[in-house]
């Protein structure tokens, strides 16, 4: 195995999670052909320092006609992009007609809010369920995967861009160098670029080992994302802490012939990475022991509930609640159903535990004695909605970062 970061093949494994079925595989009936498991192991670059998984699905076959998520179904998710767009528009004085590129745009959702500033805005999406829906809202989409080859054709025909956004999507890219080689290709002295990733040391601290999965690749710290830009003329100029997918940095980088001064943000990450051991093996191989302690906890917990013959359903048929249940060897006799709104996934089942997944307008007429809320980021949104909308009275159960019933 070599790194995808830096081709070192000083990596070492610090978390295994079993065998699972890719997270983002639903399914429509128990066909036995789907059941194939690959190994989900994590390792650590002892050279880069980026952690990264060995298995994993090509992009062509996850990223297929039917990919079961959309960024547009959560109003958390809405409120981010407002605010990021806001931002961007008053930090970088964008004006309109100013070209702005989302690369994996998804459903449109953020470039909307580009569009009503009136940017000209242009996503570029692999996969085409996804794609249509953005197309069908006039959000201007390329449907094609976001690679060096492709950057060449988007410069032959977009010209420039002043901002260039990849937000939640450098984790689930293979071939990191080509990329970046693309980034770069696209990229002129006044290109501004902000990439967001979940970040490795909240994945650790806050024991978050469910948003591992085939899907994502790597992991980052601002330490190995410096390490991989460094060779394509980029620098980073500002960084943000913000609290989505449970804790990311988004990043904003500028060619290096950018006089733009860099913020004193990076300065005081680049002391707290080092504080906190991001360069050193025993941060990460700390996190073994706290997962498998975590795992006796909660399967002794639901384990008492069942005992009582109470009823749960879980909410969110996220790719990271199926890496978490499929982990808790969690199945249809324990979680009678999965609820969420996403169109993609209803009435279908989950990869691994095989559990139904419905709207949440099944709490109408069924009422469960607890709810597991697996998209743990969302849960103020998720209770709110379901107490206010469907008069949910009885309990929730958080799973992460440790066991937690909500009266």
């Amino acid at each position: 195995m070599y790194c995808r970061s830096c081709h070192s093949k000083k990596l070492r494994i610090f978390f295994d999670l079993g065998s699972h079925i890719p997270a983002n595989f639903y399914i429509k009936k128990r066909e036995k052909s789907l059941n194939k498991k690959l190994p989900l192991k994590i390792y650590f670059c002892k050279k880069c320092y980026l952690v990264q998984i060995k298995d994993y699905i090509s992009g062509k076959k996850l990223f297929s006609e039917d990919y079961a998520y959309l960024s547009g179904v959560s109003k958390t998710w809405h409120d981010h992009c407002q605010k990021f767009t806001n931002y961007c528009i008053n930090k970088f004085k964008l004006k309109g007609n100013d070209n702005i590129l989302e690369i994996a745009s998804n459903d449109g959702t953020l470039l909307k809010y580009f569009k009503k500033k009136r940017m000209n805005v242009i996503g570029i999406e692999p996969t085409k369920s996804t794609a249509k829906i953005a197309i069908k809202n006039n959000i201007h989409t390329e449907i094609k995967f976001f690679n060096y080859l492709s950057s060449i054709w988007l410069k032959q025909k977009y010209k420039k861009f002043s901002l260039i956004v990849a937000n939640n999507v450098i984790a689930h890219v293979d071939d990191l160098n080509d990329f970046l080689k693309g980034l770069n290709y696209i990229s002129d002295d006044k290109t501004i670029l902000s990439i967001e990733f979940q970040y490795i040391a909240n994945l650790i601290k806050y024991y978050q080992f469910d948003t591992i999965y085939h899907e994502h690749f790597s992991y980052y710290s601002l330490l190995s994302f410096e390490n991989l830009i460094k060779k394509y003329n980029f620098k980073i100029f500002d960084i943000k802490k913000i609290k989505t997918h449970g804790g990311s940095l988004r990043v904003f980088l500028c060619n290096k012939e950018n006089n733009i001064p860099i913020s004193s943000n990076y300065y005081t990450l680049k002391k707290l990475e080092k504080n906190l051991g991001i360069n050193d093996e025993k941060f990460y191989l700390s996190f073994k022991k706290k997962i498998e302690s975590q795992k006796k906890i909660f399967i002794r917990k639901i384990n008492q509930i069942n005992k009582k013959n109470k009823i749960i359903f879980a909410y969110g048929a996220a790719a990271k609640g199926n890496t978490f249940l499929n982990y808790m060897k969690l199945n249809s006799n324990t979680i009678q159903y999965i609820m969420d709104k996403n169109i993609y996934k209803i009435n279908k089942l989950s990869p691994g535990g095989l559990i139904k997944i419905l709207h949440p307008d099944i709490l109408i007429d069924s009422h469960p004695d607890y709810i597991l809320i697996l998209a743990w980021n969302l849960k103020n949104e998720i209770i709110s909605e379901l107490r206010k909308k469907y008069n949910y009275k009885n309990k929730f159960i958080l799973g992460i970062p440790k066991f937690q019933i909500i009266n």
